[in-house]
Order: C-alpha cells, then structure tokens, then sequence
C-alpha cells in the first residue's frame, strides 16, 4: 500500500523517523523512481545511502545551503 502511495506522489525527498525506517524505505528505492533524497528525524547521522539526518539539513540551512 505505501508503494503505491509513495509512487504515486512523486515525491522526491521523504522523512522518517529512525534509519529501520529508512532502510525499509531504501528496500523499495528501486520502485520509486523519483526519490532521491530520505530524510532521518532521528538526531543520530545517517549513514545509509541517500540520506541525511534532519540536523544536518538544519545545518545547511543555516549555512545557506554551502
């Protein structure tokens, strides 16, 4: 059900909670055609492919995105 609503949506850029979410999400990468980016709330860094900690999104932002 969620892959069908995810490709659907062609969304680009999805947040997650924690990186077993975001490794579940990476299972279905193949399928999703226009993800490219998965978002980790959890305030550890990511180190999965295609991910980035939501604090290190903050960071570029306060940076202006360098």
């Amino acid at each position: 059900m969620i892959l069908k609503i995810l490709g659907h949506s062609g969304a680009r850029v999805i947040f997650v909670e924690d990186e077993v979410a975001a490794g579940r999400l990476l299972n279905l990468k193949g399928q999703l055609a226009s993800l490219t980016h998965i978002i980790v709330m959890d305030r550890m860094s990511s180190s999965l492919p295609y991910s980035l900690s939501f604090d290190k999104v903050l960071m570029g932002g306060r940076e202006g995105g360098k």
